[in-house]
């Protein structure tokens, strides 16, 4: 997901649910990815990220 925050920097925030070895054909270890994309967005847009003060 990118955001772009109300000061115009703009974040690139990822979660995936990815298995622990591809290659072996194992499973991810969680039904879901750990953060949905309200919680995706809600992390990007906090105001205490920042990474180009």
């Amino acid at each position: 997901m990118n955001v772009t925050k109300s000061d115009g920097t703009g974040v690139l925030v990822e979660a995936q649910n990815t298995a622990r070895d591809a290659k072996q054909g194992d499973a991810p270890d969680m039904p879901s990815p750990p953060l949905d994309l309200a919680q995706l967005a809600e992390v990007a847009l906090d105001p205490g990220l920042t990474l180009y003060p």
